[in-house]
């Protein structure tokens, strides 16, 4: 048997120290078959049918097609480059009859780009038009993240070297030419259309990068170096292996069972209320994909209605599962909660691959993360490494598992120029997708978001909105973004109601309207002694309250004030916000869904002061609140949380049988607000007008006065009824002073997310490779779901008489910085995470190299910088301020004096 030339070639090492190879063909049939499991076995149906229509094919050829051109992906590590960097390679190479350049490059061309080069003239010889093959080559080229762009082939950067001479092109034939004819792949042309063309392009790229992240884990593809004929060695070992991988990745074995079932069954409730049974029945029979907004008041059962409504278009369609997206990572933990459940109780004879994808989800994840390796020894950052490693952590991963709770932010990373963002969009397009809480979104996050919903439609994906309070103008813009940027005004609709567009028309239906209720207005004292005075007073007869801060210091200084009265039991008042060591927090959240969630036991008194971590998504009910002035729609939401469980009014504790939220409004000057530092968290010009509609009202009528409100306040400002000269002289300096910002945050948005689906420059636009992992890199080069929130992440560690501690009991003492943690390790300090957003310390903590070079090869620590407190202190002659971290009071921040 003679064994071809290229046989020789490598694709994986082993290590640096063993000459065990995994060979390039090997390489190139497991990717292949990894690929074609995917579109057998997970791709769900609506996604194999674009693929069909695109193509002009069925399917078994298309995924022979698929598996084909997936198999040439690395065809460019057959260039001397890429060979010698294995250096105990280069004889047997050479013996085989490839020749290498006397001199070679000592930073040779990443094989992806000799990949693109190589197969722009190889797929002509399938009789591909030139353009078709160029755009190909780009898509299977940019597989380590990024589609290789007309300059990198420019002879100042791509040399005679990299490519090599005749020996090496004669290889690169003999490879294309071999798996041509094992796989067989039909005549095909790309589609006409540009943006059904880009779509193509990029969920291939996605399908291909996962398929060789899959065929690079040895876990499940061992190396081979015995000599196989081609299918004699898919069909031992790469078809198997592949199917086996998919499986114990737990990438298949769910699919819809196609049946419907009664919603009060999966509930567990009687019946479904008016707004649900309208919202069934109105949109029976839509076609879909379709792009629904669902506004109705907090806790009528919206998030019950959107995983009935998404479970139901599954079943129509043969879809892969679901994604729900959150505000936040304490309203994230608390729906996977939800979510799991309900997954229970609707497939209880199936096994369900659930994940909660956020950035501290790895912390909730038991099992390790299957390893890439056979990373070349000398390989860089750009295609392997610790990079590789990382994308195999929970919140990039998991958005290809069937379902998945996380925050919004995971979903906006795919419209974002970072490294493989068409594998998000890839995940993406299996599922159905509910975004909850969307009036949360400011104007940058909001750009990004409507680009998220152009790309969302274009492949296929249905998307479920949920929102108390959207104003009038966001839901057109958010139409208008499914639509493609197409403006269309709304059908008038009452509120509470639905929106839905589906193809290219726009529908809007009125919902029952709930009962009204009134939430009473009572202005207060803004300082933190005044707020504590009135909490005082207000619980002598018991009940459960609510201080709501805008500000972290500023409720860490309401605790202060509260604890210095001492009428709360220590179990009982709690500081509540996000600059707690995440296991604290963990254990914060739990404890306040236990005294104020649904169906707990309530306490006889108790108070939470929080930030704006439970205004939103989590099921609290609160007797009594004291909030700081915030956006008419958040106040809304925060009164949302005052009386929101079935409890009867006469069991309240006396003087709180009717919903009272108190506003701490800012100090008056010259008879108009000064909202100091608020003002850096919320736009000006909206909390003006918010004070203004508010500051005489007596009572919220909800939900009839939602509308009005909200339009009051983002409509037209002719309905604040407001003439007075200062007042509107004011308003407009804070409208053109917030105008000046919009006009930056979209700038922002649009310079760093992915180019429109319909855009012909999609493939050929550089990509800004923006970080989403590591936290040291310049703010230019990291990719930003939501601006101005610049963090860094600190490990709160303490210094005890046994060592370096995980708590100052010296739990896990002495632990070794120096050392890279092992990955139960890095959880444990994971847990003790918390995240900074104050400049002067970012620039302090930055300016000089706090971690060792093993700690940096951690993926999930090398942007994490460890602080080790003494007794509960963190003091450096050079820094500017101290830390002290309370278990209580959580982190301060306290500025030394002259400084």
């Amino acid at each position: 048997m003679k064994v071809p030339m290229y046989f020789y070639l490598w694709a994986k090492t082993e290590s640096k120290t063993s000459e065990k190879i995994h060979p390039l063909i090997y390489h190139l049939l497991d990717v292949g078959e990894c690929t074609l499991a995917l579109w057998n076995y997970s791709l769900s149906y609506k996604t194999r049918k674009m693929f069909c229509t695109w193509l002009g094919l069925e399917e078994e050829p298309v995924g022979r097609l698929l598996a084909f051109l997936a198999s040439t992906h690395d065809i460019g590590k057959a260039a001397p480059g890429f060979q010698a960097r294995f250096v105990p390679r280069i004889g047997i190479l050479r013996q085989a009859g490839f020749v290498f350049p006397a001199r070679l490059s000592p930073d040779p061309v990443p094989h992806g780009i000799v990949s693109t080069w190589a197969l722009k003239d190889l797929f002509q010889t399938l009789e591909i038009l030139k353009s078709e093959a160029t755009y190909l080559a780009v898509a299977l080229g940019g597989h380590h993240g990024t589609w290789p762009l007309n300059t990198s082939f420019s002879p100042a950067a791509f040399h005679s070297e990299d490519k090599g001479d005749e020996s090496w092109t004669q290889g690169r034939k003999s490879i294309f030419h071999t798996l041509v004819e094992l796989y067989q792949p039909p005549i095909f042309h790309l589609p006409e259309d540009e943006k059904e063309r880009n779509v193509f392009l990029t969920l291939l790229s996605g399908l291909v990068s996962v398929a060789d992240w899959i065929g690079s884990m040895t876990d499940y593809i061992p190396f081979m170096e015995s000599y196989f004929e081609g299918q004699d060695y898919i069909g031992r070992y790469a078809h198997p292996q592949a199917a086996k991988a998919l499986e114990e990745l737990k990438w298949i074995g769910w699919k819809p069972d196609l049946q419907e079932l009664d919603f009060s069954k999966m509930f567990s409730i009687p019946a479904p209320n008016a707004i649900q049974q309208v919202t069934f029945s109105t949109l029976a029979g839509t076609a879909l994909p379709v792009l629904l907004i669902l506004e109705a008041p907090t806790g009528i059962g919206k998030t019950e209605t959107a995983l009935y409504l998404a479970d139901r278009w599954l079943q129509n369609e043969n879809g892969r599962g679901m994604y729900v997206a959150m505000p936040t990572t304490a309203t994230s933990n608390q729906m996977y909660e939800r979510v799991t459940r309900f997954l229970e109780k609707r497939y209880p004879h199936q096994r369900i691959n659930s994940h909660l994808v956020h950035g501290k989800a790895f912390l909730q994840e038991d099992e390790n993360p299957p390893v890439m390796e056979g990373i070349a020894p000398d390989q860089t950052d750009l295609e392997g490494g610790v990079k590789a490693e990382t994308w195999f952590q929970p919140r990039k991963r998991t958005l290809l598992a069937p379902f998945g709770v996380g925050t919004v932010d995971q979903a906006l990373l795919s419209v974002l120029q970072t490294r493989h963002f068409f594998v998000r969009l890839f995940g993406l397009g299996q599922k159905v997708v509910i975004f909850d809480e969307v009036h949360a979104y400011d104007t940058y996050m909001s750009t990004l978001f409507q680009s998220l919903l152009a790309w969302l439609h274009s492949i296929g994906t249905s998307v479920i909105l949920l929102s108390a309070t959207l104003s009038q103008k966001t839901r057109r813009d958010l139409v208008a973004a499914w639509l493609g940027n197409k403006k269309q005004e709304l059908p008038d609709c009452s509120y509470p109601r639905l929106t839905w567009a589906a193809q290219s028309s726009v529908k809007t239906a009125a919902l029952p309207v709930p009962p009204t209720r009134n939430v009473f207005i009572r202005g207060v004292d803004s300082s933190p002694d005044q707020i504590a005075q009135l909490i005082f007073h207000k619980l002598q007869n018991g009940g459960n309250a609510a201080i709501i801060c805008n500000r972290v210091k500023r409720a860490q200084e309401i605790y202060e004030a509260v604890l210095a009265l001492n009428f709360l039991e220590d179990t009982n008042l709690i500081l509540f916000h996000a600059r707690f060591p995440y296991q604290w927090r963990e254990d914060i959240e739990k404890k306040v869904l236990s005294l104020f969630g649904k169906d707990e036991p309530r306490p006889q008194k108790a108070l939470v002061i929080a930030t704006q971590v439970i205004e939103q998504s989590l099921d609290l009910d609160f007797d009594f609140m004291v909030s700081d002035l915030a956006p008419v729609d958040l106040l809304i939401q925060r009164a949302g949380r005052l009386h929101r469980h079935s409890i009867n009014d006469s069991r309240r504790p006396p003087g709180m049988e009717k919903p009272v939220l108190a506003l701490a409004f800012p100090s008056l000057k010259d008879g108009l607000p000064d909202f100091g530092q608020d003002a850096y968290i919320y736009d000006a010009d909206v909390l003006l007008k918010t004070w203004s509609v508010l500051q005489n009202k007596e009572a919220l009528t909800l939900p009839g006065e939602t509308v009005p409100l909200i339009e009051a306040v983002y409509g037209d400002k002719t309905a604040l009824k407001n003439n007075d000269n200062a007042f509107l002289t004011l308003l407009q300096k804070l409208e053109e002073k917030s105008a000046k910002d919009r006009d930056i945050a979209v700038h922002k948005a649009k310079t760093c997310r992915v180019p429109d689906p319909d855009d012909e420059n999609l493939l050929t636009d550089p990509n800004a490779g923006l970080e989403e992992d590591d936290g040291r890199v310049n703010d230019a080069y990291k990719a930003f779901t939501r601006l101005g929130e610049t963090g860094l992440s600190i490990i709160c560690l303490h210094r005890t008489t046994a060592g370096i501690a995980l708590d100052p009991d010296g739990r896990d003492a002495p632990l070794d910085l120096d050392r890279r943690p092992s990955l139960p390790l890095a959880r444990k300090f994971l847990n003790q995470a918390l995240t900074i957003q104050r400049r002067d310390v970012l620039e302090y903590l930055t300016r000089t190299k706090r971690t060792s070079a093993e700690w940096r090869k951690s993926p999930v620590l090398r942007d994490h910088i460890p602080i080790n407190f003494e007794n509960g202190i963190w003091e450096e002659k050079e820094a500017p301020f101290i830390f002290k971290l309370d278990r209580k009071l959580g982190l301060l921040i306290i500025r030394k004096e002259g400084q």
